[in-house]
């Protein structure tokens, strides 16, 4: 049985970002499952779309934040990497910032000896990120569903550089700088050619204004429903 499959209304429930949270909470505390097996989980359904939509893939660039949506996209390259891919890992941000769990398997790519460039926000912004001209797919795993506020500079401008690049982009969760609850950019948004959405279809995907910017939808399962 696939880990993630093509969105169906009939098939799949609509959440909401704090119905996601909530799920997430739950099965962490009422089921006790460890919080990295659901990242695991949440990275495998990703990895499943990249096998199925891009089957010759032979270089990708994952574009990570801080959050836990970072944590996802480390798995990913992770997974990526055992398949045979060459994958570069950008993490735009302090390494102190990440959160446990995306610290957790940063620390792995590392002892792994994976490509990974660190780079501040103002250094992404001002010179771009010129490493995406070499890949044939993005993994866009920078914000996730707890972003509600407008993005402040120089996340703005450095959504756009992902976007220039014109490269096919898969979202992790959600594109980046959208709002989840409403579908609208929040000052700019990642237009990303594939969205793999966990737990269920959130609320503002639904929005036609979204649909340019997640691309074709998946639902993908983080280990329990």
């Amino acid at each position: 049985m696939p880990i993630a499959e093509l969105y169906n209304p009939q098939k799949h429930k609509t959440v909401t970002r704090q119905e996601s949270k909530d799920f997430d909470r739950w099965a962490i505390d009422e089921l006790g499952i460890c919080s990295l097996v659901l990242m695991e989980n949440a990275a495998l359904g990703c990895t499943e779309v990249v096998e199925s939509m891009y089957p010759s893939l032979k270089k990708a660039v994952v574009v990570a934040g801080t959050g836990n949506n970072a944590g996802d996209g480390f798995v990913i390259a992770r997974q990526l990497m055992n398949r045979g891919v060459e994958c570069l890992t950008i993490l735009i941000g302090d390494t102190d910032k990440l959160t446990p769990d995306a610290k957790a398997n940063y620390t792995l790519l590392e002892r792994l000896g994976a490509s990974i460039d660190v780079k501040s926000a103002e250094s992404a912004a001002k010179v771009g990120l010129q490493e995406i001209s070499g890949a044939e797919l993005v993994i866009d795993a920078i914000f996730g569903t707890g972003l509600s506020g407008s993005l402040r500079e120089p996340w703005p401008r450095i959504i756009e550089h992902i976007n220039a690049a014109e490269k096919p982009i898969l979202s992790v969760d959600i594109p980046s700088g959208l709002n989840c609850d409403t579908g609208e950019p929040l000052g700019a948004a990642v237009t990303a050619a594939e969205t793999v959405s966990f737990v269920g279809c959130k609320k503002g995907f639904l929005e036609p204004c979204a649909a340019k910017y997640t691309g074709r939808l998946y639902i993908g399962s983080i280990g329990v429903k």
